[in-house]
């Protein structure tokens, strides 16, 4: 918010997320934060249902030995504050 003698100005700054996945980020307890091969195919269904990411997509990132970290397209960027909050609201 932006006050300029008597006219106030309200900025919006849009807030927006990029999905990505780690292969082996943990926390400061040296928990993991990322996911086991095993919960591959829970994630591209999630993902693709959520994001209409394609599945291939998902699964040629997911499976990526090259890479340390890896995102999932045009889709699964620029995600607004709101749809972030569904997706994670749902993935509980």
């Amino acid at each position: 918010m932006t006050v300029t003698g008597r006219l106030l100005l309200l900025i919006q700054v849009p807030i927006r997320f990029t999905l990505y996945w780690t292969k082996k980020q943990t926390d400061v307890n040296g928990n993991k934060l990322y996911a086991d091969k095993s919960e591959f195919d829970k994630i591209t269904t999630f993902l693709n249902s959520k994001l209409g990411i394609d599945k291939t997509l998902i699964t040629q990132q997911l499976n990526n030995k090259k890479a340390s970290q890896v995102q999932f397209g045009t889709k699964g960027s620029n995600i607004s504050l709101q749809k972030n909050a569904r997706i994670a609201k749902s993935s509980r």
